[in-house]
């Protein structure tokens, strides 16, 4: 879109553009994808507990917990994602073609970060990984509003998407192993709260800008991010005995 306001491209042609082109991956990631299975029989997933004795650390109270990081961490994506480039049109006064490259930047970072998300927490482990992930972000987002070169600003924001990218899925999947019998319940749980923030964090956003301008509102994102960092240790109170903590974070959530 940015580049076809660059190129002075009218509005009817940039939809049309933006319509063949969404049509066109459609086509060709439908015929790709993996088909149904079938007459495949779903085992339970470890050992039955005794009625009334669950998983230890799986409580309602810790998937609260979980479900709280998980809403820092999307009220933070829905914030950037929504105000970044308003952040670069009317803080560091770029063209509104050159706006979009900072939603552009954070979402294909987060897009290849969520790509990576299963061999890093085969390599750090869910806590590890989050944790290094919401201080990328804190970092990247710092960053992004601590300079005045719209140029590295994107860069910040890219940054921050990629620290973004794994933690929400790594919050699902610990709440998933945590409850083997009911994973998609607890999941649901954790989901349901996490992603309020895709409608609370711009709004929040907006009105902190309104009252202290939109810098010091994007700060307080980064806050949050550090928030997540902090916490990340609750990912591993789980007892996940025989299983591998860094299976497949997004094979589920995504």
């Amino acid at each position: 879109g940015g580049l076809l306001a660059w190129r002075q491209a009218g509005l009817v042609s940039a939809l049309d553009s933006m319509v063949l082109g969404c049509v066109t991956a459609a086509l060709i990631a439908g015929s790709r994808l993996l088909p149904e299975p079938s007459g495949v029989r779903r085992e339970p997933a470890g050992p039955r507990r005794r009625a009334g004795r669950p998983a230890a650390g799986s409580g309602p109270g810790w998937l609260l917990l979980l479900g709280l990081l998980a809403l820092c961490c999307v009220i933070t994506e829905g914030a950037v994602g929504s105000w970044s480039g308003v952040y670069l049109r009317d803080v560091l006064a770029t063209p509104g073609w050159f706006a979009a490259a900072g939603f552009a930047g954070f979402s294909l970072a987060m897009a290849a970060g969520r790509l990576a998300g299963d061999r890093l927490a085969a390599r750090y482990g869910p806590a590890g990984l989050v944790r290094r992930c919401g201080l990328l972000a804190v970092a990247g987002l710092a960053g992004a509003l601590s300079t005045h070169q719209p140029w590295l600003a994107v860069t910040g924001f890219a940054v921050c998407g990629g620290g973004l990218s794994c933690t929400v899925p790594q919050l699902f999947s610990v709440a998933g192993r945590a409850s083997p019998e009911h994973p998609g319940r607890a999941i649901a749980r954790v989901g349901s709260l996490g992603y309020l923030g895709l409608v609370g964090g711009p709004v929040l956003v907006g009105g902190c800008a309104s009252l202290a301008g939109l810098t010091l509102a994007l700060y307080l994102m980064a806050g949050l991010g550090l928030c997540v960092a902090g916490f990340a240790y609750l990912l591993d109170r789980p007892q996940l005995s025989g299983r591998d903590p860094g299976r497949s974070a997004g094979s589920r959530s995504r």
